[in-house]
């Protein structure tokens, strides 16, 4: 496993699509990349856009068909060894997990996802890589932190690996935080 540490603070757009709206890509947001992906279980659309340096600074994507909007600024990536990040970003399945943290609660989250979370998921071989943000703007629901997992297979998010990743104690400590309410979502790509 290779840890990127501290990212360059490259900021990404995450907005899920109503399925009757197109998934256009926003103009003028300053976007580098973008990969859309449908959800594993209902009927909205994703697309995750990389902004390039002029588009760091930019608002969210507007109009009623997107149903969140939120622009994050990468705080770290962890990758599995002998994988460029290119290839994990291509991954057929992306597992979103948001997060509102309190400013109280960030230092001890923050250890806990990078020191003890992560590296248990990354056992398993189906995990590509995981990027951690810190939000930056949002729209509709409150949250501070967004981890994005890429994964080779979707049978990994009931793998032993993840499970053991779900079980520790310092998760359970964790667990019993007001603030503790994961929002997650699956999301495969088109």
């Amino acid at each position: 496993m290779t840890e990127a540490g501290t990212a360059s603070g490259a900021f990404a757009l995450y907005w899920e699509v109503a399925p009757e709206a197109p998934c256009a890509l926003p103009a003028g947001l300053g976007i580098a990349h973008a990969r859309t992906y449908a959800a594993a279980e209902g009927g909205l659309g994703l697309v995750i856009a990389e902004l390039d340096g002029a588009g760091q600074a930019g608002g969210l994507p507007s109009g009623s068909a997107h149903l969140a909007r939120h622009r994050a600024r990468e705080v770290s990536r962890t990758l599995r060894p002998g994988l460029d990040a290119a290839a994990a970003l291509d991954a057929p399945v992306v597992n979103s997990i948001w997060f509102d943290v309190p400013p109280d609660g960030e230092d001890e989250f923050d250890a806990w996802y990078d020191t003890e979370h992560i590296p248990l998921l990354m056992r398993s071989p189906d995990w590509l890589m995981v990027r951690r943000f810190a939000v930056a703007a949002r729209d509709p629901f409150a949250a501070t932190r967004l981890s994005l997992h890429y994964i080779a297979r979707e049978a990994a998010l009931a793998s032993p690996e993840r499970q053991a990743a779900r079980a520790t104690p310092w998760r359970d400590f964790l667990a019993r935080r007001d603030w503790f309410k994961p929002r997650a979502r699956v999301f495969r790509r088109l």
